[in-house]
């Protein structure tokens, strides 16, 4: 009988499709064998990296205090050389902070006293300000950042909405752990360091 394709549950023969149709499907069957393979892969690499990676990272920072003081190039992690030292894997578990509603409340009172604020400017003072505001606070989502972290540990605020808001910023605070990233790095000639997985 031939090659045969199954559409919409009935077996049609291969002779009632092009050529570029019958190739196309060549290329989808790869493509999705290719995928799998791609997934197998990732599960297999993400078992390794929580059973021995992650243990190694927890035991040479400490806890997640050190983690957090623990500053590799610039960015809370961890570097680990090989004995030629012209290999090192960098991993880096940041600690984060997730914000829950009552960080809506405390931007809604900032978000305010910012349009009080703005409105009693000059007008090329105000056009500057919204669009400084525009592009580092209107954002949909409270996310945490060393300046809200710096507001929040501000003494001596004075206005009594101000410290509302400060107030309930340090009740959402959350904390949890991030995800963790691993890269390898091989050394050059040079001496800089590229990155290869």
């Amino acid at each position: 009988m031939g090659k045969t394709y199954r559409v919409e549950g009935k077996e049609v023969p291969a002779r009632y499709f092009t050529s570029d149709q019958r190739k196309e499907d060549k290329f989808v069957a790869r493509v999705r064998k290719a995928f799998e393979k791609y997934q197998r892969a990732l599960r297999t690499f993400l078992e390794f990296k929580d059973d021995k990676v992650l243990p190694v990272f927890l035991e040479k920072v400490g806890s997640r205090d050190e983690a957090d003081a623990n500053d590799a190039d610039g960015s809370k992690g961890l570097t680990i050389y090989n004995i030629p030292r012209d290999v090192r894997v960098k991993m880096k578990r940041p600690a984060y902070l997730r914000m829950n509603d009552l960080a809506v409340q405390a931007k809604a009172i900032i978000d305010r006293k910012l349009q009080e604020f703005q409105e009693n400017l000059p007008e090329d003072a105000a056009d500057l300000f919204g669009l400084l505001k525009g592009m580092f606070l209107e954002r949909k989502k409270m996310v945490y950042t060393p300046s809200i972290a710096a507001f929040v540990g501000l003494k001596n605020i004075t206005d009594p909405d101000l410290r509302k808001a400060q107030e309930l910023l340090r009740q959402s605070l959350d904390a949890d752990w991030g995800r963790m990233t691993i890269c390898v790095e091989e050394k050059r000639a040079d001496g800089s360091w590229r990155k290869v997985g």
